[in-house]
C-alpha cells in the first residue's frame, strides 16, 4: 500500500507523521469500583453518587441512581473519581461489556466499571471517543470461553490508542464529535417529547374523552367477530424457503414495529405452485399471536399498500374487515393504545409463553366512533404524528452515519483539523483554552438555578434558554460570539462548562 505524504506505517495502521501510538499505561492509570454490601442498610441512600454499569448507556453522566453513604465508601473497594473519566464496562453478556462513558460529575462506580483518569498529558475527550469507536474490538479482546469473558485493568492498559501530539488538536477532534452528539441528543430529546405527546392524543382520542371538532355523534359497541373475520400465516414452510423467492411475505418484527407495514421491510419467500397459502389484502390487520409476557401478544399491525403475492409469517394472523364502515387504521392505531394493549394483555393465555386465541378475540368488543368519518380525522392526526417522527428519526439515523464516518476519518488523522480551535471550553481543569463567559452571565446564571432548578421540567436547555433570554430583555453588551452559543439548545460544549461552574 502507497504511503502519502507526511503519514506513517504503525501497527495500528497508517496515521500522520506528527500523531503517536500510546498504550494507556504510557500516559494515565486506570482503577475500578466496588459495592458497598447490600446487607448494610447504613451503607445507602446517602449523598454519595454512586453508578451501576447498566448506566454505562447514558454516555455522557450528569447524574446517577444510586447513593451510598460515607461509611459504605470507606467500607468497600468503591473510590470516588472526578469528572471527565472515561468509563468502561467489564464485564457481562449483554451489550455492557466494552461500552464506554464520560463523566461530568465526580461519582464512584460498582466493580464491573473502569475509570481512566483524566490528567493534563491528553484531552480525556478525546479518548472516550476514540475508546467507543473500539467497542467492538474491545468485545472481541474480551469474549472468553462461552461469550462471557470479561475485560480487566490488564487489558485496558495494554490497549493502544492512536494521538495527534498537541492536545490542541486532541481537543479540535473531540470538540467536532461533542457537536455532533450535541445535535444527536437534542433530536433523541425532541423524538422522545413527541412520542409522549401521541401517547396523551391516543389515550384521550381513542377513548372519547376528547373529541375532535365537528363531531357529536355517539360511540357505539362492536364485536370483533361480526365486524370481521381472522386467518392463518403461512404454514407447512421450511427454512429454506425463506430468504429467497419472487413473493414477499410479512415479517414478525414489521408487525412488532409499525402501526403502518413498512414496505422495506417485507421478507422474500418462495411459494410453489399450485401451493394453498392465504394472500394478504390490502387493509387486513396484523397480531402477533405469541410472546414470553402477556404485555407483547396481539400487537397489531395494518397494510396500507396493494400487493399481488403477499403472505403472512406464521407467528401472527390476520383479519379482515366485513364492515365498511370501520376503518383499518383506526383499529390498528386502537390496539396500540393503552385501552387496546389492556384488552390484548387479558386475552393472553400460557404459564410459561403466553398465546392469542382467535376465538376469545372474535368474542371480544371495542367502543369506537359510530361515523368513519371521525375515526378517519383522529386515524389521520395520529398518522400525521408518526409521519413527524419518521421524519425526526430518519435526521437523527442521518447525524449517526456523519458522525461514524467523521469517527473514521477524524481518530485516524485521514481528515486534519489543521487549524485549532480558539474560544473553546476547558476539557480538563487548568486548561488555557476557555470561551470567554461574561462575569455578569456567571451572576444572573447563578440566580436562575436558584430559583428555578426545582421546577418542573428544568434542565440545562430551559437553563440555557433562560441565559439568552435575560441578555437580551436586558440589553447586555456581551458580545455576537456569546449571543450566538447561548441562543442553543445545541451548544452542548457551554453548557458542559457552565455545570462545571455550578456543580
Amino acid at each position: 500500500m502507497d504511503i502519502p505524504q507526511g503519514y506513517k506505517q504503525t501497527e495500528l495502521g497508517i496515521i500522520p507523521d506528527d500523531w503517536e501510538v500510546k498504550r494507556i499505561s504510557d500516559f494515565t492509570s486506570i482503577i475500578t469500583g466496588g459495592t458497598p454490601s447490600t446487607l448494610r442498610p447504613e451503607y445507602w441512600g446517602g449523598n454519595i453518587m454512586w453508578m451501576s454499569s447498566g448506566e454505562l448507556n447514558k454516555k455522557f453522566v450528569f447524574d446517577v441512581e444510586g447513593r451510598i453513604t460515607t461509611e459504605g465508601l470507606l467500607n468497600s473497594s468503591t473510590h470516588m473519581i472526578p469528572p471527565f473519566c472515561v468509563l468502561i464496562g467489564l464485564a457481562g453478556q449483554g451489550k455492557t461489556r466494552g461500552t464506554a462513558a464520560y463523566n461530568y460529575i465526580s461519582l464512584c462506580t460498582n466493580q464491573s466499571i473502569a475509570a481512566i483518569l483524566p490528567n493534563d498529558k491528553y484531552d480525556s475527550l478525546y479518548l472516550y471517543y476514540v475508546v467507543d469507536s473500539k467497542y467492538d474490538y474491545l468485545r472481541l479482546l474480551s469474549s472468553g470461553d462461552g461469550g462471557r469473558g470479561g475485560l480487566n485493568k490488564n487489558l485496558l492498559n495494554s490497549l493502544e490508542i492512536v494521538f495527534p501530539k498537541t492536545i490542541a488538536e486532541q481537543r479540535a477532534i473531540a470538540e467536532a464529535l461533542s457537536d455532533i452528539d450535541g445535535l444527536i441528543a437534542a433530536l433523541d430529546k425532541k423524538i422522545a417529547k413527541k412520542r409522549l405527546i401521541k401517547q396523551g392524543a391516543m389515550s384521550q382520542l381513542l377513548t372519547g374523552k376528547k373529541r375532535l371538532p365537528g363531531f357529536s355523534d355517539p360511540w357505539v359497541e362492536k364485536k370483533l367477530g361480526e365486524i370481521g373475520y381472522t386467518y392463518s400465516g403461512l404454514t407447512g414452510k421450511s427454512k429454506d424457503d425463506f430468504g429467497q423467492g419472487n413473493a414477499k411475505y410479512i415479517t414478525f418484527l414489521n408487525v412488532l414495529a409499525n402501526p403502518i407495514l413498512k414496505e422495506n421491510l417485507f421478507g422474500s419467500i418462495t411459494i410453489r405452485e399450485n401451493e394453498q397459502q392465504n394472500k394478504v389484502q390490502f387493509g387486513d390487520l396484523f397480531f402477533n399471536t405469541s410472546s414470553e409476557t402477556p404485555e407483547d401478544v396481539g400487537t397489531c399491525a395494518v397494510l396500507l399498500s396493494y400487493h399481488e403475492e403477499l403472505y403472512l409469517n406464521s407467528f401472527c394472523f390476520g383479519y379482515r374487515l366485513t364492515d365498511d364502515n370501520v376503518l383499518g387504521l383506526y383499529l390498528a392505531y386502537y390496539f396500540r393504545s393503552r385501552l387496546g394493549r389492556q384488552l390484548m394483555t387479558s386475552l393472553a393465555q400460557g404459564a410459561t409463553r403466553y398465546n392469542l386465541s382467535k376465538e376469545l378475540f372474535n368474542a371480544s368488543r371495542i367502543i369506537l366512533p359510530e361515523t368513519k368519518d371521525e375515526q378517519i380525522a383522529i386515524a389521520t392526526m395520529l398518522n400525521d404524528m408518526d409521519k413527524e417522527i419518521d421524519d425526526l428519526e430518519a435526521q437523527r439515523d442521518k447525524y449517526r452515519l456523519l458522525k461514524s464516518g467523521m469517527m473514521q476519518k477524524l481518530l485516524t488523522g485521514q481528515i486534519r483539523l489543521t487549524k485549532p480551535l480558539t474560544n473553546v471550553v476547558p476539557l480538563v481543569p487548568g486548561d488555557s483554552a476557555v470561551r470567554e463567559i461574561p462575569v455578569d452571565a456567571h451572576i444572573w446564571a447563578g440566580h436562575i438555578v436558584n430559583r428555578l432548578w426545582q421546577s418542573k421540567g428544568w434542565g440545562r436547555t430551559k437553563l440555557q434558554k433562560s441565559l439568552h433570554l435575560v441578555g437580551c430583555y436586558a440589553q447586555l453588551d456581551l458580545g455576537e460570539e456569546y449571543i450566538r452559543n447561548t441562543a442553543g439548545p445545541d451548544d452542548q460544549r457551554l453548557m458542559n462548562y457552565i455545570d462545571r461552574k455550578f456543580k
